[in-house]
């Protein structure tokens, strides 16, 4: 009951956040963010890590959250501890991840034979996004990387049951047909 009395308030909250975001709000500069015209053009170096799919469903299994919590938590964690590194202060300034997701409804796979059967049209993926807060490493001791997945299942999940983020496609979307793609 709690829950369904305080949906207005989330709802409204989330969708001034995510349209702030979205269209004024911009966030810190720090190592990841440089704000500098053309960065796409700079050199840049690439790394990768492997992590072992037993130990992320380990994870997975010991926190109760899903895969996809388990892996965002670890790379937010891995961008605070870079921004760190090369930034000290930036450990604080606020960074927003932007985490896309499909939002059709489907238990499993689906046949195409089995797809043409039915009328609600489940064809094709409905693709949202969510504007996560990236924890900051003064809220969370460096040594506990839990919490981060902690903090990215709670955003996650709380942008996954509002209302905000699919409204918000729709009025880009609308934006987007009206203004033009540039």
């Amino acid at each position: 009951m709690p829950q369904f009395l305080s949906m207005p308030f989330t709802f409204v909250s989330d969708f001034g956040w995510t349209l702030l975001k979205s269209t004024l709000v911009e966030d810190d500069k720090t190592p990841i963010r440089s704000g500098v015209e053309a960065v796409e053009f700079r050199p840049f170096k690439l790394s990768n890590v492997t992590f072992s799919m037993d130990h992320i469903k380990e994870i997975k299994s010991n926190l109760g959250v899903t895969i996809n919590d388990a892996i965002t938590g670890i790379i937010f964690y891995g961008i605070r501890l870079y921004m760190q590194n090369i930034d000290y202060k930036s450990r604080v300034l606020n960074s927003t991840a932007l985490v896309i997701a499909n939002t059709r409804h489907i238990k499993d796979y689906q046949r195409v034979q089995d797809m043409l059967k039915t009328t609600k049209g489940s064809w094709g993926n409905h693709i949202t996004y969510y504007h996560v807060s990236v924890p900051k490493l003064q809220d969370i001791p460096i040594s506990n990387p839990v919490q981060f997945i902690r903090k990215a299942h709670t955003s996650i999940k709380r942008q996954k049951n509002s209302f905000a983020p699919p409204l918000i496609t729709k009025l880009l979307r609308m934006k987007n047909k009206l203004e033009g793609p540039e």
